[in-house]
């Protein structure tokens, strides 16, 4: 059905006010204007304006707040526990015997990051990604500070074995989600094959990132060079 030139006016204009929304956000966060915390409250500022202009009603924009507060309640109460997990890591002294074990055990940095890569990838078969990183983040952190590696480029890194585990056979998360939003019949094992190509890619990011851990961090340090 061709659209007349009113209807393709309107969706044009919407169209640009979203790039228009995510270029200030982004361009405020890359110049230095505001954090990126500071960025998400102004971009959901500048969305609610947008979705008020366009026509949100009240009674819609109620709906929308009770479907957030479902969605960010459980993940607010995660990290939460988070937070107390990896302070009674601390206070029992768990996070500094692990830190010593890993540098006393000789492997160097690459081993002991290998050995990271692998209790992730391994999680990531069996579990969520969230509860991965709430479980091995406060251990691992502080081993990867000690041993010199970048935060970001550790975050990076660790976010992609992560995932690559959830594409993993036999219980790749990410998988079965995907079966479960597909309109049509597909078998899992179909799934897989059709996952395996971008298995491959994850690990070689993973394997990249580890060895030139600048690829990862390059492009924050020139928004920050710009920004100042």
């Amino acid at each position: 059905m061709e659209l007349d030139s009113a209807e393709f006016r309107e969706v044009l204009v919407s169209t640009l006010l979203v790039l228009a929304l995510v270029a200030a956000t982004l361009g405020g966060i890359w110049l230095g204007f505001f954090t990126p915390t500071e960025g998400a409250g102004v971009g959901a500022a500048l969305a609610l304006l947008l979705a008020l202009w366009k026509g949100l009603r009240a009674k819609e924009l109620f709906e929308i707040v009770l479907s957030v507060g479902r969605t960010s309640a459980p993940l607010l109460l995660l990290l939460f526990c988070a937070q107390l997990y990896s302070r009674v890591l601390s206070m029992t002294g768990l996070t500094a015997a692990a830190k010593e074990l890993f540098i006393a055990s000789g492997l160097g940095p690459l081993g002991v990051l290998a050995i990271m890569v692998a209790i992730w990838f391994v999680l990531g078969c069996l579990i969520d990604s969230i509860s991965i990183i709430l479980l091995t983040v406060p251990v691992f952190a502080p081993v990867a500070m000690a041993l010199g590696f970048d935060p970001l480029a550790f975050s990076i890194l660790g976010i992609l074995a992560i995932e690559c585990g959830l594409l993993t056979p036999p219980f790749g998360m990410l998988v079965y989600t995907v079966k479960a939003a597909l309109p049509q019949e597909a078998s899992v094992g179909e799934i897989f094959r059709g996952a395996i190509p971008y298995w491959f890619a994850l690990i070689g990011a993973v394997i990249v990132i580890a060895v030139f851990p600048r690829l990862a961090t390059w492009l924050p340090e020139v928004g920050m060079a710009i920004g100042r």
